[in-house]
C-alpha cells in the first residue's frame, strides 16, 4: 500500500504533474484490471478505523490556501485499493509540532483510517 502527498504544497514544483506521470507508471506496468479515480467517500478507506462523512480539510486549505481540490485518487488494482495519490498535504497537520490553531482530529482519523485499511485490507 502507497501513500503518496504533496506536503509542501509549492506551485514552484509540478508535484501533481509528476505523481500522476509515476502513478501512471505504475498502473501500466500492473497491466491488467487497473485504473486511477477518485477515491469517493462511500470507500472502506473512509470507515475502516473511524467513520469520516466528509473528506477533511488539508494543509492546502487550512495554510497555503492554494491550488485546492476536493478529492484524493487511488490506484485501483482489479478493484482493490493499492495507493493513495493527496495534494492536500496531511501529513504536515500529522506532526505533533504543528502551530496551527485549528482543530486537526479529523484529519488524524483519515490518517488512522489509512494506517488500518493498509494492514486490514491488503
Amino acid at each position: 500500500f502507497l501513500f503518496i502527498d504533496n506536503t509542501y504544497l509549492t506551485t514552484d514544483w509540478p508535484y501533481t504533474k509528476i505523481m500522476e506521470d509515476f502513478l501512471n507508471d505504475v498502473k501500466a506496468r500492473m497491466g491488467g484490471n487497473t485504473e486511477i479515480k477518485r477515491i469517493n467517500l462511500d470507500h472502506k478507506l473512509f470507515s475502516s478505523f473511524r467513520q469520516l462523512s466528509y473528506l477533511p480539510k488539508g494543509y492546502d486549505e487550512l495554510v497555503v490556501k492554494t491550488d485546492v481540490v476536493d478529492h484524493i485518487k487511488g490506484l485501483f488494482h482489479q478493484g482493490k485499493l493499492v495507493a493513495v495519490f493527496s495534494t492536500k498535504g496531511y501529513p504536515p497537520l500529522w506532526a505533533t509540532d504543528t502551530e496551527l490553531s485549528v482543530d486537526i482530529e479529523a484529519q488524524l482519523d483519515f490518517g488512522l483510517n489509512l494506517i488500518v485499511y493498509a494492514i486490514k485490507d491488503r
